[in-house]
């Protein structure tokens, strides 16, 4: 699993808190033979580690603390953190390669255009590799992009959630994690 946390100035007060919260919530919730790995952006782009990570006791306390330690600033260039983002997870070994996206997906910078974004991560998760990674979305804020997401997440058969600011998004953790892993049905006949 990949963590993509938004930490653009959209996601101020009580936005941020709750990306801390899921990105807590999602960490101490991997077992020790997971992989994972993390990547903060805004108008930039910064992963924890160039490779994936075992999900040690240690491992997870680090990735938390850079979290913590991170600042707001910045748009969104979510294109930009998307293709990245695929590029990181095809390092994971074999299994299925998952992307975990908190973000209230309101694009500001570069590329704007819903359609763009959409096209532009098809291209990136089809571009040649067997496995597709799958995006699993938790949407923070009331002014969550939800069209944007949900065309992202249908299309690699992820999943998609979104939660207000100001509620508690407990349930919506767990319906979003209890989802990774989990087998698609397709081209199912009778």
């Amino acid at each position: 699993v990949l963590l993509l946390l938004d930490t653009s100035l959209s996601m101020q007060g009580e936005k941020l808190q709750r990306t801390v919260e899921a990105a807590d919530f999602f960490l101490h919730s991997l077992q020790p033979q997971d992989h994972f790995n993390l990547a903060l952006f805004n108008d930039s782009f910064a992963p924890l580690a160039p490779t994936p990570q075992s999900a040690t006791t240690e491992n997870v306390e680090r990735a938390l603390a850079f979290v913590k330690a991170s600042m707001l600033g910045g748009g969104t260039d979510l294109n930009q953190a998307l293709l990245k983002s695929i590029e990181l997870a095809s390092a994971f070994p074999a299994g299925e390669h998952s992307i975990v996206l908190v973000s209230d997906a309101n694009p500001t910078l570069k590329t704007v255009s819903i359609k763009r974004i959409a096209q532009a991560f098809d291209t990136a998760n089809e571009s040649g590799a067997a496995q597709k990674t799958r995006l699993y979305a938790l949407g923070i804020g009331g002014d969550t992009n939800r069209n944007l997401l949900e065309t992202l997440t249908q299309k690699c058969k992820g999943y998609f959630a979104q939660a207000r600011e100001t509620e508690d998004i407990s349930t919506q953790l767990k319906l979003v994690f209890t989802q990774i892993g989990s087998a698609s049905i397709d081209e199912l006949k009778f």
